[in-house]
């Protein structure tokens, strides 16, 4: 008998020692000690790069970069975001889909890649994994402007047609630019439209004196002291800007939501998929996402892959009618 036990002590004590030898991190196709994962074997075997089809700092650039920050710890990798900019947002995405589709690519997706195109790529080249949130446009203008509402801003624009210079995140496929044009349409008043590669150079263009207005979302310039916003293109006023008349109630039917997803080019494994989805679904509810994103007015709004999905095939249809110039 105590040689019996003698034999099991020795044996354990080699397990252990194996054990202990072994590589610290999760093993591949074992659950992760960060998330309580399980992770498709092999995977990750290295970091994934994420492109963000706007410049460094604005509200997509952010929003992004902070979810994944906390995503890190559910996951045994880093995510690198990359800055690819140009053509409302399609210079990134056409190159994420041309990478390839092996779970080290995703993107962040707005509202523009549903906009009306001449490229060979459309969102369903891509598969949603989640979406972080959801939020309006604003007209804002820096807090040294003299222009003080929308109804102020009408005036200043008949008073001088064609001189007021807007600040927006391109003038191709842009669902702002389309969207603001057709406000001054139904107003009558000629407008300077201006692109830059995102709301933050659209807003410094601003505070340096180079354009009067900026057309951008909430997460961009919520809560900065230096500008001022004159209302949100949204169905009825926010919470987080409580103070701040929406369009319709200054007497004009603009709305337009946006929003960030996170996808991966069609083609990727389907395990890699699933297993991303849990990894975002946990991080979605992170007290440290959360905290992130209430600073940064960010308007966190989970929806899952096949939520994501459902709401991308609405948005479609939305975009398109709204796109009509």
């Amino acid at each position: 008998m105590k040689r019996n036990l003698s034999v099991s002590l020795i044996l354990m004590c080699a397990l252990a020692l194996f054990i202990g030898c072994s590589k610290s991190d999760s093993s591949p196709g074992q659950p992760d000690s960060a998330g309580g994962l399980t992770p498709p074997a092999g995977y990750p075997s290295k970091n994934v790069t994420v492109i963000v089809p706007f410049a460094a700092g604005g509200g997509t650039d952010l929003t992004g970069r902070g979810f994944l920050t906390t995503a890190e710890k559910y996951m045994k990798t880093k995510f690198l975001v990359t800055n690819v900019t140009g053509a409302g947002g399609w210079a990134g995405w056409q190159q994420s889909v041309a990478d390839p589709a092996d779970g080290y690519n995703m993107a962040l997706i707005t509202v523009n890649l549903f906009m009306p195109t001449t490229a060979d790529i459309t969102y369903k080249d891509f598969i949603p994994l989640a979406t972080l949130s959801r939020y309006p446009t604003v007209f804002a203008v820096p807090q040294t402007s003299n222009i003080n509402s929308v109804a102020g801003l009408i005036q200043e624009a008949k008073a001088n047609p064609s001189k007021l210079r807007v600040a927006v995140a391109g003038l191709v496929n842009d669902i702002d630019y389309a969207s603001a044009v057709k406000f001054a349409a139904q107003v009558d008043i000629k407008l300077n439209y201006v692109p830059y590669n995102g709301g933050a150079e659209s807003i410094a263009a601003a505070l340096g004196g180079n354009v009067d207005i900026v057309v951008c979302n909430t997460p961009e310039v919520a809560g900065r002291d230096d500008m001022r916003i004159l209302a949100v293109w949204a169905e009825e006023r926010l919470p987080s800007l409580k103070d701040i008349p929406t369009m319709r109630e200054e007497g004009y039917d603009v709305v337009v939501t946006r929003f960030r997803s996170l996808a991966v080019p069609k083609g990727t494994p389907e395990p890699i998929i699933k297993y991303l989805v849990e990894v975002f679904r946990k991080t979605a509810v992170d007290p440290d996402w959360q905290k992130y994103a209430d600073q940064i007015k960010a308007e966190p709004d989970y929806l899952d892959d096949v939520q994501t999905a459902a709401y991308m095939e609405e948005m479609a249809v939305k975009v398109a009618e709204a796109a009509k110039m």
